[in-house]
């Protein structure tokens, strides 16, 4: 996801887009939130672990006021209801990232997971 992340990333930049909104779903330790923080204006790094978060915020530097960390079951949360603490123009992710939060044994689990998902990404 490394290289795919950064493919993206650069042409972002090489064309001189800044997405508004970037998430890092199952931010975990925060590896992703770095690279999202190059091209994203603000970024929404969600994980169901607090302490996880909180490894997060020290890997980024807790001064980044451009991401808002919430602690969510992806599972079962509203993602278009989420309150992000930002201007209430927030209508879906610009660009988003996904890794290994999709791993479960149980399709019809990792179908609803997709769906919450691809629900609050703009189409364009």
């Amino acid at each position: 996801i490394n290289s795919s992340l950064e493919r993206v990333c650069d042409s972002l930049k090489d064309a001189g887009r800044r997405p508004e909104w970037g998430c890092d779903f199952g931010c975990g330790v925060g590896l992703w939130l770095p690279m999202l923080a190059q091209v994203c204006r603000r970024i929404a790094a969600l994980d169901i672990s607090r302490s996880l978060l909180d490894v997060a915020r020290r890997t980024v530097g807790m001064d980044d006021t451009r991401i808002t960390y919430r602690a969510v079951d992806l599972a079962n949360v509203d993602l278009r209801r989420l309150a992000l603490g930002q201007p209430m123009d927030w209508d879906g992710f610009d660009l988003a990232v996904c890794a290994n939060v999709l791993i479960s044994p149980d399709e019809v689990t990792v179908l609803s997971l997709l769906d919450r998902l691809c629900g609050c990404i703009r189409s364009e």
